[in-house]
């Protein structure tokens, strides 16, 4: 029986009855038992095909039948004897020549797997980054506009960070490109996924876990598609992290070499965002400031001044609305109910909603003003944003679900038990932030001694609707467009955004020689919506340059400059262009511009009112039109599609091409829905107003500044006063 051992410098380093490993030879032991050594530079090889121990049949082994290792193959058999070979004495044997170490087996992950990892984290940052420039920079995105499951969740307890107000999309965006570019570190270290990449995308992976657990829990209101698509890309980047292959060299599997790169990446995306962010809070509030300036001015010169003269809705130039049933113009400016002496030196109201957290947090100024300052009342009236008890809200804005029901508990404590209980209540609903349920509303009225049962009846009566719409018409007269809206003293509190701005504005007035007058809110007569349109209009920034926009009608240097963004499928643009021919008709100093908005999705990712597909039909006809026949070809469409509104469609359209010659085959090609040129200058209009922060059709700019109320909510059409006063203000 042969023996076999393996010498030390052999690979294997263990006995075994398979071949040894190249660079091995055989050689006879020393004790003269007939076994076999295996010795590096033995002269004894195994030739290639005869396997130690390997046997013929009937059971012999081939080296007894005189086949020694290192003999031929059987067809060798007949060539005789080999040659004897010298015998070397062990002592006289050459040393074993050293063997380079073997690297230890490397599974970096291949280049398929690093890539599929590199989209999938890619994937994650572009979604949070989405969400990011919203927050930043007021993007608009398609779908997450007011009310929208986006806007909820980033305005929720899960949209911050407990304690630091820092942005979860933030935090996302950063994480998600610090594993990208850690995960490129591992991939050009080819050594394997260490442990810290992994135990980095389990956090993650456990964080987009928690997230998505949030989200269902609360589906009705969180479902942001954005912040799925980013857990769903972080799940799968985590799974591909977790499946390539593991790191087999023990220094390679503890390198922290990834951590270090994430966590560098991570605070350089930290920073960049927090500059950013700054940087536009820093703008908002150099705006606000200044706003804040103007406001402040303005109480100065109507302090001690005769009272105003009283606005009267409709006595700009124009169109005289219908009658309205309250005259605002002489009704007294204040609410039902009041904080502070009746008889002030500065007098503040404020229409507020209880769900509004600006609303809430100026709330505190002004308590805080009341304590330090006897000689100030404080009047809230409310603007609750909820269609459910304000017609002025759009039906699809689901923002604030309980804010009709806060301010009608706040009434019903009113009605019930007067001022006290108002105020009672009052507090209550602003550290509530204005929600809660039927449990808590429960606990609530047991807390400030008022009867359940009573309470609800006159809370759900027709009166506390009654009273919360009164407020509502009234800050519809005086131009609410947002809340809070603050006025002191009667005059408009611009730029209430500002830090302090209640109390600096107090203070302000407090400290004027000679102080202000001890009055009561009769002599508050702040200017009605018409007028503050007008000047919305006048202080508002050019938003176009002059010049800019595709498709126009009259000269390059005209006085005049219309912008108006549309959709020619939507009975309010036809009633916009309409009243803008009036002013245009046989003028040749005007310059009018059309640009797209239609509202469907099919061409327009900025809609949020999807109405008919026959809108994106409209604009792609009236592109095609003008890229064959230039401006003639555009106007022509556009005139016809206004004239015949009711008939538009594909067939419309083909017949009129084919009136206007031109050629049908190429028309109907540029008219394609997947055309990428027509959709690209449809985009573009779309875009270009979505950036101004701006969404829905029609909207008009005259001079480049926007006409946010060219027809108020009274139905009073404000355009023709505008483009009256820019008539006269245009040099000649």
């Amino acid at each position: 029986m042969h023996q076999f051992r393996v010498m030390a410098g052999c690979p294997g380093g263990s006995p075994s009855p398979g071949p040894p490993e190249e660079g091995c030879r055989i050689a006879e032991t020393p004790d003269g038992d007939g076994g076999w050594d295996v010795t590096p530079g033995s002269t004894n090889s195994i030739r290639e095909g005869h396997k130690v121990g390997q046997h013929r049949k009937g059971g012999r082994n081939r080296n007894r039948q005189g086949n020694r290792a290192g003999s031929s193959a059987p067809a060798d058999q007949g060539r005789g004897p080999a040659a004897p070979r010298p015998e070397t004495s062990p002592s006289r044997r050459p040393a074993p020549a050293p063997m380079p170490r073997e690297a230890t087996p490397s599974s970096a992950p291949t280049v398929g797997m690093f890539s599929l990892g590199l989209l999938f984290a890619l994937s994650a940052a572009t979604a949070s980054g989405l969400l990011a420039a919203q927050h930043v920079w007021r993007v608009l995105l398609p779908g997450c506009g007011p009310g929208s499951a986006c806007d909820k969740a980033a305005q929720s307890v899960f949209g911050k960070l407990p304690g630091l107000n820092w942005p979860v999309s933030f935090l996302g965006l950063a994480f998600f490109v610090a594993m990208a570019a850690a995960w490129i570190a591992v991939f050009l270290r080819r050594s394997g996924v260490p442990a810290t990449m992994r135990w980095m995308t389990r956090l993650g992976a456990a964080v987009s876990l928690f997230y998505v657990g949030v989200m269902i829990a609360n589906s009705a209101d969180y479902l942001c598609k954005y912040c799925i698509a980013s857990h769903i890309a972080n799940f799968l980047f985590a799974g591909v992290v977790e499946f390539a292959g593991r790191s087999r060299d023990p220094a390679a599997a503890r390198s922290l070499r990834p951590a270090a790169v994430a966590a560098a990446t991570f605070a350089l995306m930290s920073a960049a965002l927090g500059v950013a962010d700054f940087g536009v809070r820093s703008s908002a509030t150099e705006k606000a400031e200044a706003q804040l300036k103007d406001s402040t001015a303005q109480m100065a010169r109507q302090q001690g001044s005769a009272a105003p003269a009283p606005a009267v809705e409709g006595s700009v130039a124009g169109p005289a609305p219908a009658p309205a049933a309250v005259d605002y113009s002489r009704k007294v400016f204040t609410g039902r109910h009041r904080r502070g002496p009746e008889q002030a030196a500065v007098r503040i109201v404020i229409f507020m909603d209880y769900q509004c957290g600006d609303c809430r947090r100026k709330e505190a100024e002004i308590e805080a003003v009341l304590k330090a300052h006897p000689n100030v009342s404080f009047s809230p009236m409310f603007f609750p944003m909820n269609a459910d008890c304000n017609p002025l809200v759009p039906e699809f804005d689901k923002r604030h679900m309980n804010a009709c029901w806060a301010a009608r508990a706040a009434e019903a404590a009113s009605i019930l038990h007067g001022e006290e209980g108002f105020w009672k209540m009052h507090d209550w609903l602003i550290a509530k932030g204005g929600s809660f349920t039927d449990a808590e509303l429960a606990e609530g009225l047991a807390q400030l001694g008022f009867e359940y049962t009573r309470f609800v009846q006159v809370m759900q009566s027709p009166q506390t609707l009654e009273r919360i719409r009164e407020d509502v018409a009234f800050a519809e007269a005086v131009g609410l467009q947002q809340t809070p809206m603050i006025f002191v003293n009667g005059v408009e509190l611009r730029g209430w955004s500002a830090e302090d701005a209640v109390g600096r504005a107090v203070r302000f007035l407090l400290g004027q020689n000679p102080p202000p007058s001890i009055a009561g809110p009769e002599v508050d007569r702040p200017p009605l919506a018409n007028e503050k349109f007008m000047e919305d209009w006048r202080r508002a920034r050019v938003f176009i340059p002059p010049g800019a926009g595709r498709w126009a009608r009259g000269p390059d240097n005209a006085r005049i400059e219309i912008v108006l963004y549309g959709d020619l499928h939507q009975d309010l643009t036809m009633v916009a262009y309409a009243e803008l021919q009036k002013f245009m008709a046989g003028r040749n100093d005007v310059r009018f511009v059309f640009r797209h908005f239609p509202l469907h999705e099919e061409c327009n990712i900025f809609a949020e009112l999807y109405k008919d597909v026959l809108s994106c039909t409209a604009a792609r006809a009236l592109e095609a039109a003008g890229a064959i026949r230039g401006a003639e070809g555009f106007w022509t469409f556009f005139d016809r599609t206004i004239a015949n509104q009711a008939s538009v469609s594909d067939q419309f359209y083909n017949a009129l091409a084919l009136e206007m010659g031109i050629p049908l085959e190429q028309f109907v090609l540029r008219t394609q829905p997947k055309n990428q040129e027509t959709m690209a200058l449809i985009h573009s209009d779309c875009e270009t107003l979505a950036g101004f922060g701006l969404r829905g059709a029609p909207y008009i700019f005259v001079q480049g500044k926007l006409v946010a109320n060219w027809r108020t909510p009274s139905g009073y059409l404000l355009i023709h006063d505008v483009l009256r006063e820019a008539d006269a203000q245009a040099p000649r």
